[in-house]
């Protein structure tokens, strides 16, 4: 009996060393982002990046380091893990990967309508700036310096979703120079519905 009380106890033990290890685990950044690249785990540690990255400083620090070079390298045979890399570094607000997404704003998804297309739903990478907001948009206005038409029109969504003063007057800048007519005429509509937006807000 006691015999059978000791196995009992000493298999509790290892079991609840394992389950610390395997917390430990789950808690390591590195880890977690190596699992954000394969395709069995990308999905759960996401989900364990974007919690571990709202409280932990090391966690952000290490995407902040890592992130970048894994979004430049762009899709390729593995869209869901590049896209969940891209969607932490929108959600989590990650300066640092505002160039690399830039690489990639021209490239999109599916086929949506056209309000769907000018918030970006279709565009992961422009999403994913226009949530950085304003620290993105010094590298957003050079795809509007020399990128191609496609790359500059969401740009132009990209600024208009970030919906910011800085964002307008990198918008209001661009329209002197912007060559495509479509594209102006976007920039012309989205610049007049904030004058008017505005306007009305100062007679309130």
């Amino acid at each position: 009996m006691r015999t059978w009380l000791c196995l009992v106890l000493v298999a509790s033990i290892f079991c609840l060393d394992a389950a610390a290890q395997e917390a430990q685990v789950s808690q390591n950044p590195a880890q977690l982002f190596q699992g954000l690249q394969a395709p069995q785990t990308t999905d759960n540690s996401f989900e364990a990046l974007l919690i571990l990255a709202k409280s932990s400083p090391e966690t952000r620090s290490y995407l902040n380091d890592h992130l970048p070079g894994l979004i430049v390298k762009g899709p390729k045979n593995s869209s869901q893990q590049w896209s969940n890399a891209v969607r932490l570094a929108g959600q989590l607000k990650i300066v640092q990967t505002a160039p690399a997404l830039t690489k990639w704003i021209g490239l999109e998804y599916g086929d949506i309508t056209m309000t769907q297309v000018v918030r970006l739903d279709d565009n992961p990478a422009g999403k994913a700036l226009a949530q950085i907001g304003d620290p993105a948009i010094s590298s957003v206005s050079q795809v509007l310096k020399t990128g191609n038409y496609k790359e500059r029109r969401e740009a132009v969504y990209v600024l208009n979703a970030i919906n910011s003063s800085s964002a307008t007057e990198v918008l209001t800048i661009h329209l002197q120079h912007e060559s495509d007519p479509g594209i102006r005429s976007f920039i012309e509509r989205t610049l007049a519905v904030k004058n008017s937006t505005e306007s009305q807000a100062s007679r309130r």
